[in-house]
């Protein structure tokens, strides 16, 4: 199981692994970017969806509304283009690896929805 503080870490530390790859550099408050941009995303998708369920199949399969409201969020707080195109792969990588358990219960964390 997952909650929003590990996910955000872990969506941190492979951004900046991809791009130690590449030699750039990824600074440390760029995880409170990550975790601001996950709580807007599935409120997002909440409010469209109106269902736990369907939030977590949408960030697990990442159909195209999802990819777009995905990579609005981060271009809208990353200005550099090389960190925004790190963030959403690593953001893409790290949903699609998750169980739909974990999604289930970070979606619970951010919209209080307790049955899901």
């Amino acid at each position: 199981m997952v909650n929003l503080q590990d996910f955000s870490s872990s969506v941190y530390k492979q951004t900046k692994e991809k791009a130690k790859e590449d030699k750039y550099s990824i600074d440390i408050i760029t995880i409170l970017a990550i975790a601001n941009i996950i709580v807007q995303i599935i409120r997002l998708l909440y409010s469209i969806y109106g269902s736990n369920n369907q939030v977590s199949k949408n960030l697990n399969k990442m159909g195209p509304i999802t990819k777009f409201i995905l990579w609005r969020y981060i271009r809208k707080d990353i200005k550099c283009k090389t960190e925004r195109k790190y963030l959403l792969n690593s953001l893409k990588d790290s949903f699609s690896k998750l169980d739909m358990e974990s999604i289930n219960k970070l979606v619970n964390e951010q919209v209080g929805e307790k049955n899901g």
